[in-house]
This record gives C-alpha cells, structure tokens and sequence, in this order.
C-alpha cells in the first residue's frame, strides 16, 4: 500500500513538471509571436516609408581606411567608387550597452560625397531616370579587365518589360590623355527569372536587369568616365557616370553580397552574427547594400568597414519594384568583385552555405579540385534547406533546462556573454527533412561569369558549363525561414562545429 502511495506522489510530480513545462512553453510561444507580432508591425509600418529619399547631409568621411587589411589589396582608403577618399574620422568604437542600436547615425551618402564632379553628390543621383522612369540606369559603371572577356566598361540598368523596347543608349567615352568618342552600347545579358515571380513583394515584377558594355580596344586603358545618350551623336548627354575598378595586388579567395538592399527592421546584431559566420566560412570581402534600414546596422558594421572586411553601400530605389531590383545588386555585386576575388557567394541575410564534411569553403573546393576540373564550371550550386527558427531547443531558461533531459535533445552551446544573444544558425537545431530543390544558391567563379541573378549563373564565358550540382551530404544551403514551413522536421546539430569559431568573434563586438 505504501509503495503504490509512493508511485502515486511520483507519477503526480511528474505530470505535475510536464503540466509546467507545457505550460511554460505556450507562453513563451505566445510571447515570441506576440514579439514577431510587434517587430512585423514595425516592419509594416516603415514598408510604407522605404521608398523616400531621405536628406543626405555632407560628411567629412570615408567608408574604408583598410589599414588592418590583411588580405593583400591596397593599403590606402579606397571609397566604394575606387577613387581615393578620406579617413574615417571616426573611431569606429563599438559601445559594449546594446542599447546602442536604438541610437540613429547621422545620414550621409555611402559613395561618401564630394570624390569629384563625376561622382554623385546625393541619393537621388545614384540612378539615373529616363524615358518617364521606365528605366533606371546605376550611376557607377565597372571597368571589366578580365583576360577572357575585357576590356570592356560595364553597365547595369533596370528596365520595365512591361513597356516598349528599352531605349537604345550611346556613351560619350573619355580618356585620360583627353581623347574622346561616341560609341553604342551593346547587350551582355537580359536578366529574368526562370518562373515569373507573382509575390509582388515592394512592388511588382514589372523590371528586368540589363547588363551592357562598351567593348574597347585590346590593352586599351581605363577612360575617366562615361556620359551616355540616348542619340548615336551623343548629344544631350546625362550625367557623367564614374568607373570602378578596384584590383588587389594579390585577390582574395571568396567575397560575398547580400543579394538584395537591406529594408525595414534589421537587427544590428543579426547582421553581426551574419559577418562572423560568414567570415570564418571563408570570406574576406562581405558587400551590403542598404534600401532604407535604421543607420544602427551602418554603426554596427563600422569595426569590420574600418578592418576592410565590410563595405556598405547605398542602393536607394526610388520606383517601386519587386524586391527593389535586386537582380541588379546581384550583378553589381559580380562586378565590384571581377578584380578582387575568385569567387563570389551570394545569398540573404538568412541564408548560409553550409560544407557539411568540411569546416570552410576554401577546403570544399579542395576537395572538388582533386574530383573535377573547377575551370570548366561557372558555379558550384548548392541545394537549399529549410531550418525553423525560434525552436524548442532556443535555450530560453528554465525550458531548456527542461527540455535538456528529455531524450534525443541536446543543447550543445552555451552563451559565454549575458549580453550576447544567441545567432539564429545556433538558436535551431531543428531541419526541414526534405531538401528545397527551387531556392538554388551558388558559389560562382568571377573569372568566367558574365552574368548571374539570385539562384544561378545566367550567362559565362564560351566553352564553360554554367554549373555543378553539389550533392546535400556534401554541402547545402541553410535557409532560416521566419515563419517556417509546414512539414516533417528532424534534429540535426550540423551547426555545432561552428561555434567555438564563430562566438569568440561576437562576444568581441557585442559584450
């Protein structure tokens, strides 16, 4: 009788503990969508908003001074249209009370003003707009010097499909000895989604990217800058369009882009996390470009800007479009990088390329160049799969302690700093089972991509396979959606390798 009193109290406290636990975990569910619930309202409530043009106020400032570079480019401060600009005149600190990201940063243009007359001087004059903004024409053009497809300057535009012929555009070339030139532009490439997209997220689907150049002579240097026309004899010119070209006395292996403008709620800290994983992946150049988000992310970024890791740009679309044209920040990406890097990685601020049975990307190729012969691609392309986010293994107190003793979990990571929130690639241990096979990302070769957009190689130089599949148990890509899929997950702790490599970097910049 005394023993089954006693099984009685134990059965009690343990339905009593799960009774808890259950109970614990609707209120944090609860409380985390009534969070997200908040932040969308934020989110909804600047959506409204991204399309103004904020006043930009004169700056005596450089992006990037590079003097801890140790990657191999130039020493001297380059500002983001190649020409030499100005130190930060700044110390770059960042405040060890996170309630630094509440605090706005003073508004200026990133190209920092005042380079020259060619460059441009404000917002609205990163884009030039003609025939009744139907096209829109990036202000910087690329010098493209590669052996296999220079020299040529490039140009990068977006142009409503839903309307007429795009109109035919002539350049004014100017040389450094004086010389000048009318000559017509020619088509590289049409860049459009395979499957037309009917999300018409910030706008719709209305604009395709169209990358074009002038072929120039062979060995023929870089001119000073361009002015097109919308006539072959060159006259009414538009503004002049300065040239980038950037090249590394010794190129970094992998830089990697945010393949769209930030907008909206960014969390400074997200973006911190992003750099630090990205960064001990392998990547040595890390390229943003800001739509209209808080100025706290560009303060969160300033230590990595001033070591020459990061680069911030302003993408400032004025004309409403599906994702703010960023098949155009896809091939601007690809061009900023021709004479920096050998290859490029480029995908979303939720998103990872993830080697599964190596620790970088630099050893996954290895391991390929010993299989096929690397040259002969233009891309390695990565399958996609779905994490969920905000989990039951978010180490969320007394639930996970909880949920540390059931079977089959484990929480394998601790936070070394209590002002250190925990990454999102961390924070779920939870994968979709089935592989996306449509949400592709790639990492491509810069010596023989002429073209590309979100999910692939578009267009390569002849005589190159535009890509190979790389299998799931090899490597694939980690996409943390918010909300996350309906389906089957399983537990899977892949990501715990990472994490003495990667929250040493954190902790530096946030604690």
């Amino acid at each position: 009788m005394g023993s089954r009193s006693h099984l009685q109290c134990c059965l009690f406290t343990v339905v009593t503990i799960l009774t808890l636990s259950l109970a614990c975990y609707i209120y944090s569910a609860g409380y985390n969508t009534r969070r997200d619930q908040s932040k969308l309202n934020i989110y909804l409530q600047t959506e409204k908003d991204l399309y103004s043009i904020q006043p930009i106020e004169e700056k005596n400032i450089g992006l990037s001074t590079k003097k801890e570079n140790t990657n191999g480019s130039s020493s001297k401060a380059i500002d983001t249209n190649g020409s030499y600009s100005k130190p930060i005149n700044t110390n770059g600190t960042f405040p060890s009370n996170k309630a630094m990201y509440d605090v706005a940063h003073d508004t200026f243009l990133r190209p920092v003003n005042g380079i020259s007359s060619n460059h441009p001087a404000s917002a609205e004059e990163l884009w030039i707009e003609i025939d009744h903004k139907n096209t829109l024409i990036r202000r910087t053009v690329f010098f493209d010097n590669r052996t296999s497809i220079g020299p040529a300057i490039v140009i990068i535009l977006l142009h409503n499909k839903t309307k007429e012929q795009e109109p035919d555009l002539f350049a004014k070339i100017t040389m450094p000895n004086g010389t000048k030139w009318c000559q017509e532009t020619q088509d590289v490439n049409k860049v459009i989604p395979d499957i037309p997209r009917t999300d018409f997220r910030h706008g719709p689907d209305n604009f395709m990217c169209i990358v074009k150049k002038l072929a120039l002579t062979k060995n023929t240097e870089m001119p000073n800058y361009i002015e097109l026309s919308t006539n072959k004899s060159c006259t009414d010119l538009l503004p002049p369009m300065p040239i980038y070209y950037e090249k590394y006395e010794k190129r970094v292996k992998f830089a990697l882009c945010l393949h769209k403008g930030l907008f909206g709620y960014v969390s400074p800290e997200m973006l911190i996390h992003f750099v630090e994983i990205n960064k001990v992946l392998g990547a040595s150049i890390i390229t943003l470009w800001i739509q209209n988000t808080t100025e706290s992310v560009y303060t969160a970024m300033l230590p990595y800007i001033k070591s020459g890791l990061v680069e911030v740009l302003d993408w400032k679309i004025s004309v409403p479009m599906r994702n703010y044209g960023q098949y155009a920040v896809n091939n601007e990406c690809l061009y900023r990088n021709i004479h920096r890097a050998d290859y490029l990685v480029l995908h979303d601020i939720d998103e990872l390329i993830i080697p599964y049975k190596h620790d970088t990307w630099d050893e996954l190729l290895t391991y390929y160049s010993n299989k096929i012969n690397l040259s002969h691609y233009a891309s390695l392309r990565f399958k996609s799969l779905p994490w969920k986010v905000g989990s039951k293994n978010s180490n969320d107190g007394f639930l996970s302690k909880i949920l540390s003793i059931l079977p089959s979990i484990e929480i394998p990571w601790k936070m070394t700093c209590s002002k250190m929130n925990m990454p999102y690639y961390f924070k779920t241990t939870e994968r979709f089972k089935r592989v996306d096979i449509t949400r592709l990302k790639v990492i491509a070769s810069l010596n023989t991509t002429i073209s590309i957009y979100t999910h692939r190689v578009r267009k390569m130089v002849e005589g190159v396979e535009k890509e190979y599949d790389v299998p799931p148990d090899i490597g694939l890509v980690h996409h943390y959606r918010i909300p996350p899929l309906d389906g089957t997950y399983i537990h899977s702790i892949v990501m715990k390798k990472f994490v003495n490599r990667v929250t040493p970097g954190i902790e530096k910049q946030v604690c």
